[in-house]
């Protein structure tokens, strides 16, 4: 038997029924406000670094191996933990529920201020609520916010023309240890998490902000990468230097399958451009030159990452072509007429458009999905793009509670719901078609 504040096993019990050992309940009565002290000092500052950031809920268990690996892995990458202290009266433990495990309060902070352009603290958000973002974007003022809560997400939100900052919470380290008979433990139940999240300070500015799902078991990151899950590609709007972060990404991170979504724009022939006659026949000459740059990248990219297979899921700029082909004049785009007649023959496949682009490739190098077709890697649904759903169109609330834990694409912008997370893009924030949405909240991903 584990005593729930210090985790060591086989020590003296009293009374015998108590989850709690001898030992911790001396140390409560000897420094009764000790934790409470710790908590109640004053905002904590850090300065450039590299944080795992997580909470830990009073009067509960954590989970150990959790804790142990994020301590290895803090050393691994030289960086420094941090956990939130969370105050809860939904705990069922009967100990003081003031308290938090032993092991933890050399890592316990109640708020933290990182390199002035992060926060990080617990304003008493209930564990039951849905959303804990919600609201979050006004609280404080135009830095990256993220609270302690025991569930994980993460939202951009615009600020300003071309900026955007992050909310979100923690996740917890914490064990599951609330009363279930109430209708708001259940749902608390079904959204909880372990969770932390992994941030980079340098030069006073947020480098990157990576929320983690470990295990059950509690371990993160064992046995290599199986899949990597890119943002919207855009081929004709990948730049020199998100080109060159794409090939530094693929030749660093090798794995079985790399995700691959909207490939290929398709601007030139989109259906945003219909009613722009000027601009729309100047633009239309370039249709066969930006497919060629696709299966450029394309080719490139194998060679960066030789022993990926690229999954392709059907996403809504796939369909471009297509209609464009249906409505395509021949008499009048002679500029066009000698790539229509090939694509043609691409009709028939799954997915034209990306059969087409793929038409080089070794057929085990890449997998072209169905619409209707979904691809799970490691228990998470990776080949649906986002745009739509069996019974229509989708947003991400309708998609976190319809495809369980999954990875989406298509919204341009990295969040992380309780069960669906968004991976942003990798291409130039500007996109020709929409240029203002996509400039008020671009984010990488």
């Amino acid at each position: 038997m584990r005593c729930e504040s210090c985790n060591k096993k086989n020590m003296e019990y009293y009374p015998t029924n108590s989850k709690v050992c001898k030992q911790c309940i001396i140390d409560r009565q000897r420094y009764p406000s000790s934790r409470e002290a710790l908590l109640e000092k004053a905002t904590s500052k850090r300065g450039d670094g590299i944080y795992i950031i997580s909470s830990v809920i009073a009067g509960t268990g954590f989970c150990s191996s959790l804790l142990s690996n994020m301590e290895e892995y803090s050393k691994l990458i030289d960086a420094e933990i941090i956990l939130i202290g969370i105050k809860s009266t939904l705990t069922a433990s009967k100990t003081r529920k003031d308290y938090y495990p032993t092991r933890s309060l050399q890592y316990l902070h109640r708020k933290v201020k990182l390199g002035g352009c992060l926060v990080v603290e617990d304003i008493g958000i209930r564990p039951t609520v849905k959303h804990p973002m919600s609201g979050l974007s006004d609280i404080n003022d135009h830095k990256n916010y993220i609270v302690g809560h025991p569930k994980i997400t993460k939202d951009t939100i615009p600020d300003g023309i071309e900026s955007s900052k992050i909310v979100g919470s923690t996740g917890t380290i914490s064990k599951l240890s609330f009363d279930s008979t109430s209708k708001a433990n259940k749902a608390l139940m079904k959204g909880y998490r372990y969770g932390f999240f992994i941030v980079e300070i340098k030069g006073g500015n947020l480098l990157y902000c990576m929320p983690v799902e470990p295990s059950k078991a509690g371990e993160f990151f064992k046995g290599g990468i199986l899949a990597k899950i890119m943002g919207d590609i855009h081929s004709d709007r990948l730049g020199k230097d998100r080109r060159a972060y794409v090939s530094s990404f693929l030749k660093k991170y090798k794995s079985k399958y790399t995700v691959l979504h909207d490939f290929i724009s398709g601007e030139s022939i989109s259906h945003h451009n219909e009613n722009k006659p000027f601009s729309k026949n100047t633009i239309h000459k370039r249709i066969a030159s930006e497919f060629t740059c696709a299966q450029r990248l394309l080719r490139d990219m194998s060679k960066w990452d030789s022993d990926t297979v690229f999954v392709f899921p059907y996403c809504n700029h796939d369909d471009h072509p297509v209609k464009w082909l249906d409505s395509f004049r021949w008499s009048r785009d002679e500029n066009n007429r000698d790539f229509a007649i090939t694509f043609v023959g691409f009709m028939d496949e799954v997915n034209p458009t990306i059969s087409y682009v793929c038409k080089y490739q070794p057929p085990n190098k890449v997998r072209i999905l169905d619409k209707s077709e979904g691809f799970k890697v490691g228990g998470y649904q990776v080949g649906v793009h986002g745009h739509t759903l069996t019974y229509g169109r989708a947003n991400p609330q309708t998609l976190n509670k319809s495809l369980g834990k999954s990875f989406c694409g298509h919204y341009h912008r990295e969040m992380c719901l309780s069960n669906t997370w968004f991976v942003g893009k990798s291409c130039d924030k500007r996109q020709g078609y929409n240029e203002f949405n996509d400039l008020s909240s671009p984010t990488h991903g």
